[in-house]
Formats: C-alpha cells, sequence, structure tokens
C-alpha cells in the first residue's frame, strides 16, 4: 500500500485485509490498496481530528458572535449615559399693567441670553441642553423699577433649582409678581401649582 500527502511520502507499505471490503482503519492521507485485478482509493481522517476542528470553529463562531453582541449592548449603554436631557425655561410677565418696564437679563457660563424687556402679561423662554455632567447653571438679574434680585433659575436637573420639591420635570415657570417670584412644573399653571422662592 502506498500512501501519501502533499507534503510528505511515506513510501509503500504492506496493509492487512479486514473484512469483505478490506476496509483498513488508521490510515491517514491518501491512499491506493492492490486488491487483485482492481485498485480502491479512498481519502481518510480521523474522526476525532475532524470532530475537533468543527468544534473549534464553531466556539470561534459563537465567541465572536457574544462579542458583537457585548459591543451591541455597550455602545447602547453609553449612548443612553451620554444622551443630554431638554430644558425650557419661561420667564412670564405677571406683573400690574401701567407699571415700570420689567426687565431681565440670563445667562450660564457658557452662554450669555442678552438684556430682555418683557411687558405684561407675557412670557419669554428659551431651551436648552443639560452638560454630560449635570451641572448646568442659568441665572437671571430681575429690574422692576426701582427693585432688582439675582437667583438661579435653574440649578438641578430634578427639580429645576434646588430648594425646590415635588416631581422630576423639564420644565421651569417662573411667574413674575409683584410680591415675588413662584415656580411650577408647567406652562401656564394654575394658581395652586405656583410656589414662591424668592421675594423683591
Amino acid at each position: 500500500m502506498g500512501c501519501d500527502s502533499k507534503e510528505i511520502e511515506l513510501g509503500y507499505r504492506k496493509g492487512r485485509r479486514r473484512g469483505v471490503y478490506g476496509e483498513i482503519l488508521g490510515v491517514f492521507g491518501a491512499g491506493t490498496l492492490p486488491w487483485g485485478d482492481f485498485r480502491r482509493r479512498f481519502r481518510a481522517e480521523p474522526v476525532t481530528s475532524s470532530l475537533r476542528t468543527r468544534m473549534s470553529c464553531y466556539m470561534k463562531k459563537l465567541v465572536f458572535f457574544v462579542f458583537l453582541l457585548s459591543l451591541n449592548s455597550l455602545v447602547e449603554g453609553t449612548k443612553s449615559f451620554l444622551k443630554q436631557r431638554t430644558y425650557d425655561v419661561y420667564i412670564a410677565n405677571d406683573l400690574p399693567g401701567n407699571t415700570s418696564p420689567f426687565e431681565f437679563h440670563c445667562q450660564s457660563k457658557e452662554d450669555d441670553l442678552g438684556n430682555r424687556q418683557l411687558l405684561s402679561g407675557y412670557y419669554w423662554d428659551f431651551t436648552f441642553h443639560e452638560n454630560i455632567i449635570r451641572s448646568t447653571l442659568f441665572y437671571c438679574n430681575f429690574v422692576w423699577g426701582s427693585k432688582q434680585l439675582t437667583f438661579n433659575v435653574f440649578d438641578d436637573p430634578i427639580v429645576c433649582i434646588k430648594q425646590a420639591k415635588g416631581d422630576q420635570t423639564d420644565t421651569c415657570y417662573w411667574s413674575v409678581k409683584s410680591d415675588g417670584f413662584y415656580l411650577a412644573n408647567m406652562v401656564n399653571p394654575p394658581q395652586w401649582a405656583l410656589t414662591k422662592y424668592y421675594s423683591w
């Protein structure tokens, strides 16, 4: 019997016939058996080696699939973490009409919103995105005749200002009245929804 592979020539060896078809176990590579007037050409591989190869291939695919799932979860988690909330701050002039002009100037460390003048019965608003470290702070300087006051209109990502109480909100509605400044977490709130935090 002559056995060889693409790389190694093993020479001619005698084989022992077993069974009707002369099957020989444990033969590697490609071989030719001379039996009578015919030759049988065959190729055999060890079962254990083939199984090990297939298992290795499956494991590589499984590990790669798990890696992709983990990577996707990591990306989604990062996007969720970095997602910035949007807030709206309203300044409403609820002062009596035919009085001194109501003026104010709002700004943060990054944004200066400029000087504003608001007529009685109107409101002005601005929208912003909270920064990644959740430290956004906006303050305003208010002037009404001889009265003046400066305070933070937003310094807390949950309830607008640190001293406020209530449910989480993204709306900070400041109503400016003759006796002070009221806050609510909705636009055009009823009187019962307003809470006074500052006096002139």
